[in-house]
């Protein structure tokens, strides 16, 4: 079978062979269809038989075409040359001098036509050859391809080194796949076809993108930025979308490997935005799987999870389409290969090793198709031979995967992959480690992490160094493994500048396990006061950045994007000018640290030993066991009873006698992890008291947030000592609106919530104390409540309480409101985050106000929303409370305030009030108050 063969997809030489017919254009040899007869020319011209008997009459450029066609025909008789002629169905006048094509476009039956190298300059005569499927006129003098807009079957036209300038906007073509236009005075490279592969564009930025990759293999990380930026820049400028998305790839993988989150994140994000409309399924491919691995980086795994399955669908999109004709043979196993190893690692995150080898091979599988020196191999090729290795090492294939790593780590060398080599010797150190080599486990990490230096890596300095801190932590060498996670956080801390709220929070889940290990070293060098300091530095870091960046503490720091932690003199002196007890909680390995700072400044750390290999783990059993049990606490009482003081014995009583003996003075529990869900107050000591009745309490993610908290509002605003003004905008109480419609579970039809008819009674009662309307029904829209929330001083809110992080925000809660025309009726935890509020008192009196999403840095949901925005303190709800205790204990609440307690102290009494009435800890112990105390 004959082939046509053409080369060069990104260079400026073309090979041009004989033409024949392309399998997957669908070009055949089958005996060509009768001639149709609508091409007419100026002179009455039919047929090329016409052609040929007027050969002498036409111009010379005609007479010169119809002898090139006689020459192919073989054969000087014009009847017989005409139908010698109809029988091809693909024709090749390659380099003949032709300037004019009318003669050829009196066989409009020709399905491929090969005419490079001529003066070709008007393309109108071949309008009507609707049967052409291929149109090679490289190397001519073409202009103008607006003629060919109706030559509906055409798929490949070839116009290499003509004299286009610019492209038609509509330029017809429906089934055209491949326009290739190098060598063409282009002024702007914006494909008008869809999908916009269907172009194939000169590459100016090529000697740019060349030398950027040379440096990112050298971990020159400057160069490689400023070569891609030039390159990004010029592929701006043209429109050349395809390579300018692949250009932001490239940056952001850069910023990747130098910790620069924020900056990864906002290329790769943009180049998604550039490519997500333009049908370039290799392209919109490469930013899906790297949008992957960058929110893999930040901790945000159900976002990385999510692009991932966007990307694997798109790939099986593409190994089911016809292969595009620019490159498209080998870029589809290569894409296949690149998310088989993203697959292989995240479900080596999920514990699924077994299934991380299987995919870990397939992509080796992939990378094995493509030819040794193709573009993008050798690095794909080792991240998924070091996935294999690392899934090996997990199932306990040590053999295999020392087999498997070596070969990575001669791979990276042979191709000068800095970073690819530094990931190969941090997982034979670990595989050293599992055999109980400790010296070559010692010197592979060494290895990686100098690697990672010299390239300037700094978040991967952060976890070799983190690595190298459990190393001499788990050989007992207490003091090397402080310096080293010392340096490790310094490094991570680094890398946070820039990024947003939520991927803050992510990120720093991810690198948690440095902090617990710094703290416990400390600890066991008898350094309590600087291990306080790390549990401080350790939480809810994002959100006093948050709080400062708000109230303007930042505006002074060198770093304006990071509020430095407090040191344990500020910690200190916080406790003793607020006279309060703080109280801190750190969830170890096998234990519970508990650090108390008393008011007059002094600080002691109590150790907990906690049953299990894990105490985090024995921790949520305990808590979990009694939210189930809490409900049935009629029915169940002794049960509940050894629950809570099993927890009291915990958390509590191992500190007891350094809590104040003055159940007035103001306790601030500073939780971690699930302990955020404990209902503290009701915690029952041996001598059946509970913690409540000895304690007024409260609840802060971190005592740096308490002090910012005191730093923005002085304490003569205290709530306590103002009057009750019966204006509306002193006050704002919602209860029961017309409750919008959610779905219930996941993917079901919305429907609306359950009416809160106790929670309107609720909402009467208190805004009757207060002297306000209340907002009630269909007047308590959205639109009404934002209107007013900004000036309301004390803000009380009795209807739903979601805890779904609507439009994946990465703040999870919703306050549910009445709906009206534009909205839905739900508030959520994002949109009262971006409010600027001067609420002294926010209470939520609704199910499940203070639950969420619980991270490093706390319970992120509402009550953390509120806090953001500026309230002082806010009153949240930690399991759904039945109507009648809740009306009877805000009664009390609001009576104690309005009596000058403060709000702790009134939500202590309100508390005790209605357990006087309610025995059961489940009808009044969900309430708790975040954030200041007076």
């Amino acid at each position: 079978m004959e082939t046509l063969v053409w080369e060069n997809t990104m260079g400026d030489r073309t090979r041009w062979g004989l033409l024949a017919v392309l399998v997957g254009c669908g070009l055949g040899v089958a005996a060509p269809p009768a001639i149709a007869q609508d091409y007419r020319s100026s002179q009455g011209l039919v047929n090329f038989a016409d052609w040929c008997r007027q050969r002498d009459r036409l111009d010379p450029a005609a007479r010169h075409t119809v002898g090139a066609l006689l020459r192919v025909a073989k054969t000087q008789d014009c009847e017989q040359a005409w139908r010698n002629l109809a029988e091809l169905s693909v024709l090749d006048l390659s380099n003949q001098n032709i300037q004019d094509v009318s003669p050829i476009a009196s066989f409009n039956h020709w399905r491929a036509l090969s005419l490079p190298g001529n003066q070709i300059r008007d393309l109108r005569p071949l309008a009507g050859m609707s049967s052409l499927r291929q149109l090679i006129l490289g190397f001519n003098q073409v202009q103008d391809l607006s003629p060919l807009k109706d030559l509906n079957q055409l798929e490949m036209l070839d116009l290499t080194r003509n004299q286009i300038t610019a492209l038609p906007q509509e330029p017809g073509l429906a089934r055209l796949r491949s326009l290739i236009l190098l060598g063409n005075p282009l002024r702007q490279h914006t494909c008008p076809f869809r999908p916009i592969t269907v172009c194939l564009f000169d590459d100016p930025g090529a000697p740019l993108t060349a030398r950027a990759q040379a440096a990112i293999d050298q971990g020159n990380w400057p160069e490689a930025i400023a070569q891609l930026q030039q390159a990004r820049d010029q592929y701006q400028a043209l429109g050349d979308r395809s390579r300018l998305a692949k250009t932001q790839v490239q940056l952001g993988n850069v910023y990747l490997q130098l910790g620069e989150f924020a900056r990864a994140l906002e290329v790769q994000q943009a180049a998604h935005g550039v490519i997500a409309e333009t049908g370039d399924r290799p392209t919109i491919g490469l930013v899906m799987a790297n949008l992957t691995e960058t929110y893999e980086r930040l901790g945000q795994y159900h976002q990385a999870e999510a692009w991932l399955d966007r990307a694997i669908a798109n790939a099986a999109e593409q190994a089911t389409a016809a292969i595009p004709l620019d490159g498209g043979l080998y870029e589809l196993p290569k894409q296949q290969g690149y998310l088989a190893a993203w697959l292989s690692q995240v479900q080596l995150r999920q514990g699924k090793a077994a299934q991380a080898v299987v995919s870990a091979q397939q992509g080796v599988q992939f990378y094995n198709l493509l030819p040794e020196d193709y573009p993008g191999k050798a690095i794909g090729m080792t991240k998924a031979q070091l996935m294999l290795g690392e899934a090996l090492r997990v199932v306990g294939r040590r053999s295999e995967a020392r087999s498997a790593l070596e070969q990575v780590r001669q791979l990276a060398q042979t191709h000068g992959d800095r970073p690819g080599e530094a990931q190969a010797w941090e997982q034979l150190a670990l595989l050293a480690n599992d055999a109980g080599d400790r010296e070559q486990a010692r010197a592979g990490f060494e290895a990686a992490l100098a690697i990672h230096r010299s390239t300037g890596a700094r978040a991967e300095e952060g976890r070799l160094l983190t690595r190298l801190g459990e190393f001499y932590w788990g050989q007992g060498a207490a003091p090397q493994a402080i310096d080293h996670l010392f340096q490790a956080i310094e490094r991570w801390e680094s890398v946070r500048p820039g990024l947003s709220d939520d991927n803050k929070i992510a990120l720093a889940d991810t690198q948690a396990q440095t902090y617990r290990l710094l703290q416990e070293a400390l600890i066991a060098q008898g350094q309590a006061g600087q291990a306080l300091e790390v549990a401080e530095r350790a939480r809810a870091r994002a959100f006093v950045e948050l709080l400062a960046a708000r109230s303007g503490h930042l505006a002074n720091q060198p770093n304006p994007a990071a509020s430095p932690p407090p040191t344990l003199s500020q910690i200190q002196q916080l406790a003793r000018d607020r006279r309060l007890t703080l109280v801190e909680y750190t969830i170890g390995q096998r234990s519970l640290h508990i650090w108390v700072v008393n008011p007059q400044g002094d600080v002691t750390l109590r150790t907990v030993s906690v049953a299990g290999d894990s105490a985090e783990a024995t921790l949520a059993t305990q808590i979990q066991n009694l939210r189930r049990t809490l409900p049935q606490g009629q029915l169940l009482a002794a049960e509940l009873r050894r629950q809570l003081n099993g927890l009291h014995r915990q958390l509590i009583a191992p500190i007891a006698d350094l809590l104040p003996t003055d159940p007035q003075e103001p306790v601030a529990i500073v939780p971690q992890g699930l302990l955020f869900l404990v209902p503290f107050a009701a915690l029952q000591a041996d001598d059946g008291q509970m913690l409540i009745d000895r304690h007024s309490l409260f609840l802060t993610p971190a005592i740096d947030v308490l002090r910012l908290q005191f730093a923005e509002n002085p304490p003569d605003r205290a709530l306590a000592s103002d009057v009750v003004v019966g204006v509306d905008r002193a006050a704002l109480v919602v209860g029961n609106p017309v409750m919008p419609a959610v779905p219930p579970v996941w993917g079901a039809a919305p429907s609306p919530l359950s009416n809160l008819p106790g929670a309107e009674s609720e909402a009467r009662q208190v805004a009757q104390l207060l002297q306000v309307k209340p907002l009630l029904g269909a007047q308590a829209t959205k639109g009404e409540i934002l209107n007013r929330i900004t000036q309301a001083r004390r803000i009380h809110l009795a209807t739903h309480g979601l805890l779904d992080d609507l439009g994946n925000s990465g703040m999870p809660g919703a306050i549910a409101l009445a709906p009206a025309a534009g909205d839905d009726g739900l508030l959520s935890a994002g949109e009262i985050m971006e409010l600027r509020l001067a609420a002294e008192l926010v209470v939520l009196s609704a199910c499940d106000t203070g639950r969420g999403r619980i991270t490093g840095d706390g319970v992120l949901g509402l009550s953390r929303s509120f806090l953001a925005a500026g309230a002082d303190r806010v009153v949240v709800t930690l399991w759904k409370i039945p109507d009648e205790p809740t009306a009877i204990l805000m009664g009390h609440f609001y009576a104690a305030l309005q009596q000058g307690r403060s709000p702790v102290a009134a939500l202590r009494q309100a508390m005790i009030q209605t357990r006087d009435r309610y025995s059961n800890p489940f009808q009044w112990a969900a309430f708790t108050a975040v954030g200041r105390p007076d």
